[in-house]
């Protein structure tokens, strides 16, 4: 039963995967939107905005926010 159960799971991957190719060839797969601005968000931060704000306003979670401000304030090396 199990095994059977598995190879009709893998049919329905395939045909999942093949769906999406199909539509994306098409142009109307495109993904997830984008639920954050970053440039907004990091001139939010530069004129002294809280995460719990930018989290407000943006209509993020408080962890996001604060994950976003240690994104846009450390530096690269």
């Amino acid at each position: 039963m199990g095994a059977i159960a598995e190879f009709e799971r893998e049919l329905i991957k395939q045909r999942q995967r093949e769906g999406i190719a199909k539509a994306k060839r098409a142009g109307r797969y495109k993904g997830r939107r984008k639920t954050l601005n970053r440039s907004v968000a990091f001139k939010m931060f530069q004129a002294g905005a809280t995460p719990s704000e930018v989290a407000e306003t943006m209509k993020i979670g408080i962890a996001s926010a604060y994950r976003l401000k240690r994104e846009l304030t450390v530096s690269p090396k």
